[in-house]
């Protein structure tokens, strides 16, 4: 398989127009490359100001809508993860065939699901640690971070993709090849099943979890303890105390940020849950595993929803 090979002005499709579809937008086309935007509906052009510890510009958002819209060879898809089936079906639709497609969405069973309705494209998952939400017309980078790629399921190799993986650390530093991928997404979904749900449920930003004397504490080493029996399957690299750490680490490191969940509850969206604490849930069914707190936590969350 050849390396891809990404250059100036380069065109990279983004599917889904929220925060990190923006984040990324931006600092793309601050490299000169060409970016489509791409929407169920047509939007009209719009001036966006980035706010960011990285970046300060106003940069002007090309959307495309799915129906005028011809497919590039790099696609990054980052929808909520209920939405992706939808997306692929449009994706087959369009004949997409030889693509490298990048998923930056939280949630399990995604890459499964790109590679069952296009088995001929290359599926990197990406393990995305930056903060960001979208205020009318103004972009915050609430939080700077890593971006890990990789895949699940495959033997591929970073000299494939390292055009485009450069092309990224450019632009939104830091951009790499994990390849140990499948412990990166399991240790990112542990620490989600506990950050993003809590801090949808007590609207909460990410580092109010940090209140040592509170409940909320109590209930989010609950959540872990149950989780404990899966962790030798998940992370086998680590243990239910180094994972508390990075739990802590992430909560601090992000402390100004509203978590993806929370910035859906706020706006009567569907949320995540179900492919984050319902996948965990699952999994703990094969094992003969209760997760009872993360049922409970569940049922709350959708209760929010409707």
């Amino acid at each position: 398989m050849k390396p891809i090979k990404v250059k100036s002005n380069y065109p990279i499709d983004i599917i889904g127009a929220g925060a990190i579809g923006h984040l990324w937008a931006g600092f793309l086309m601050n490299q000169n490359h060409k970016i489509n935007l791409l929407t169920s509906k047509q939007r009209k052009p719009q001036l966006i100001t980035i706010k960011s510890p990285l970046l300060s510009k106003q940069v002007k958002i090309q959307y495309v809508d799915m129906d005028n819209w011809r497919p590039s060879t790099v696609i990054i898809i980052c929808v909520k993860a209920f939405q992706l089936e939808t997306v692929c079906q449009q994706l087959v639709k369009k004949g997409l065939k030889d693509a490298t497609i990048i998923l930056m969405m939280n949630g399990m069973g995604l890459v499964e699901c790109v590679q069952r309705n296009l088995p001929e494209c290359k599926v990197l998952h990406a393990y995305l640690t930056h903060g960001a939400y979208l205020s009318e017309d103004t972009l915050y980078h609430t939080g700077t971070g890593i971006t890990q790629l990789g895949n699940l399921h495959s033997d591929f190799q970073f000299e494939e993709f390292e055009p485009l993986i450069e092309t990224l650390n450019q632009a939104l530093p830091k951009v790499s090849w994990n390849a140990d991928h499948q412990s990166a997404m399991h240790l990112k979904l542990i620490i989600n099943s506990i950050i993003n749900p809590l801090t949808a449920m007590h609207k909460l930003k990410n580092g109010q979890l940090l209140n040592k004397s509170g409940e909320l504490v109590k209930i989010a080493e609950l959540l872990l303890n149950e989780l404990e029996p899966l962790i030798p399957s998940l992370v086998p690299s680590l243990s239910k105390e180094a994972i508390k750490n990075e739990i802590e680490n992430v909560a601090m490191g992000t402390a100004e940020n509203r978590s993806s969940m929370l910035q859906d509850v706020l706006k009567n969206k569907p949320t995540e849950i179900d492919q984050i604490n319902g996948y965990l849930v699952c999994l703990a069914k094969k094992q003969s595993v209760d997760l009872a707190q993360h049922i409970k936590l569940i049922n709350q969350i959708k209760t929010l929803q409707n």
